[in-house]
């Protein structure tokens, strides 16, 4: 693995500050390289994937360490037969897709139902091979039946290329209706693509507060990393996440940026 730096403008916070003063509002910019595909079965790069966590939940939520994490996940619970083969999610009732319909259990199989078809023709038909069925006793429960027991199922259930689509979407290429946080707002291919916050998303934080807390948020592609930096010096952004080892000490240096180094799960292979 390796490690992850990141910068950022910096801003003296108060030493106390309620949900009412001064938490909410705001538009977070950000920038990056372009997506390589809006399509989250196709997810690319990490700009693919973090575009994809704006819009979107997971089934089961995968944190940093790879632990299922259940107060971030769309299944409220889940339950495993005791020879490994079935599977059994039961949904957050009252979650709602960007477009009004409710999550049910219908949607949960068609995402992983068009994961792991073949005639899709992406790489997750085998992550999801050892899938035989997902069946929909009722709109609350997905069942997910193995042909061998699979320790890693939760896991791949929170795979980057799972978000829960809302069922009647055509082409998530084009369309990114999910559960999440943001709503995409505007999208200009190689330049930007902007976020609108989701009144009505179903997480708090741990004071019961409503999520996400910032109005929106601002995605500005820049295929150079230069031209990142510059960015974020200049202040059009207000973060840069795998900061190149080479400007490290030039932004360290600047007296309004703050410069983190975090361990990262990334791995590479040669």
């Amino acid at each position: 693995s390796i490690g992850l730096i990141w910068a950022g403008a910096g801003k003296e916070e108060p030493a106390a500050e309620t949900a009412k003063e001064g938490r909410y509002g705001g538009i977070l910019r950000k920038v990056f390289f372009a997506p390589t595909s809006l399509d989250p079965a196709f997810t690319a790069s990490i700009t693919d994937d973090e575009i994809a966590r704006f819009w979107g939940d997971f089934l089961v939520y995968v944190d940093e360490g790879l632990r299922p994490d259940q107060s971030r996940s769309l299944a409220e619970k889940w339950e495993v037969s005791a020879a490994g083969l079935t599977w059994t999610f039961t949904l957050r009732k009252g979650v709602k897709f960007h477009n009004g319909e409710e999550l049910s259990s219908k949607d949960v199989k068609f995402t992983f139902n068009r994961l792991r078809d073949p005639e899709l023709g992406a790489a997750t038909v085998a992550i999801y091979a050892g899938i035989e069925s997902i069946e929909t006793p009722d709109n609350y429960t997905v069942v997910f039946k193995l042909n061998q027991p699979n320790p890693d199922l939760l896991t791949n259930l929170g795979d980057y290329h799972a978000p829960i689509l809302w069922s009647g979407i055509k082409d998530p290429q084009t369309e990114q209706i999910g559960t999440g946080a943001f709503i995409v707002d505007t999208y200009l291919p190689e330049d930007r693509m902007t976020f609108k916050r989701n009144p009505n998303y179903w997480r708090k934080d741990a004071e019961g507060n409503q999520l996400p807390y910032v109005d929106g948020i601002e995605y500005l592609f820049l295929a150079e990393a230069s031209a990142q930096v510059e960015a974020l010096r200049g202040g059009q952004v207000d973060y840069l996440i795998y900061l190149p080892s080479e400007y490290v000490k030039t932004v360290e240096e600047d007296p309004n940026l703050d410069v983190y180094q975090v361990p990262s799960n990334t791995h590479y292979v040669v």
